[in-house]
């Protein structure tokens, strides 16, 4: 029986962008001005609330993930939350995900963080199959208002 590969996380830099920009428009099933996207993205690159990691399967790079982190007096303590999680479409069904998460949890447990917490579509039925099946549980509701 072959050996499972273990993902790995580095931080994310500059010369990402183009990469990170596929696997984002692939998440969100759409294509973002890229200009803009790389505005942001080097915002949040410097951003210490943010953190940006790049997901490797034997030196290959296949995913990405961003967490942001925050105090929040509804909780009294610092949680992190998920903000994108996104497999390279050839690399899914290996687990990668999953040892991502583990990697994501082990690295917040380290820094003190409270709480972990996700938000995901309600039309990604198979993401949310997924967070509840490593751990998450479904406890909140999220409203959104699209402003102009």
């Amino acid at each position: 029986m072959p050996m499972e590969l273990q993902a790995t996380l580095r931080p994310a830099t500059e010369s990402d962008l183009d990469f990170v920009h596929r696997l984002v428009c692939d998440l969100e099933d759409q294509t973002f001005d890229r200009e803009k996207f790389r505005e942001f993205f080097q915002q949040n690159l410097s951003n210490p609330m943010v953190t940006y990691s790049i997901a490797s399967l034997d030196g290959v790079d296949c995913g990405f993930v961003s967490v942001h982190t925050q105090s929040l007096l509804h909780h009294c303590g610092r949680i992190a939350e998920i903000q994108e999680l996104v497999v390279a479409e050839a690399f899914r069904s290996r687990k990668v995900g999953q040892q991502v998460l583990h990697l994501i949890r082990e690295a917040c447990e380290a820094d003190g963080i409270f709480q972990l917490e996700v938000c995901t579509n309600r039309k990604r039925v198979q993401a949310q199959r997924f967070y509840l099946a490593n751990g998450f549980q479904d406890t909140h509701h999220k409203f959104c208002l699209t402003l102009a």
